[in-house]
C-alpha cells in the first residue's frame, strides 16, 4: 500500500546540498577525495577535505586568478609583505 512514509520512492534519490569545491597542491602523498593522490599533483577536492589536507600539512590552497595561471596563496602573501 502507498502511503506518505514509503511515496518518496516514486521520485527516486534525492539530490543533496550542492557541495562547494576546493583545488589544493598535494604536498606529501596521501589519499584526497576517497583516491590516491600523489606529492606535487593538484586535485580537487571537497571544501571540508580540503581543510582537512591543508591542517595536516598535507596540502596547500591554489587560488586561480584571471590574469595568472596557478598561484599558491603562500606565495602571494609574501609578495605583498615585501613590498611594504
Amino acid at each position: 500500500m502507498l502511503t506518505t512514509k514509503n511515496g518518496g520512492a516514486l521520485f527516486g534519490k534525492v539530490p543533496g546540498p550542492k557541495q562547494k569545491t576546493m583545488k589544493v597542491k598535494i604536498l606529501k602523498d596521501t589519499v584526497a577525495g576517497g583516491k590516491p593522490a600523489k606529492a606535487g599533483s593538484t586535485v580537487t577536492v571537497k571544501e571540508q577535505d580540503a581543510k582537512l589536507l591543508i591542517g595536516m600539512k598535507k596540502a596547500e590552497p591554489v587560488v586561480e586568478s584571471k590574469g595568472q595561471k596557478v598561484k599558491d596563496r603562500e606565495s602571494g602573501l609574501k609578495e605583498k609583505l615585501s613590498e611594504r
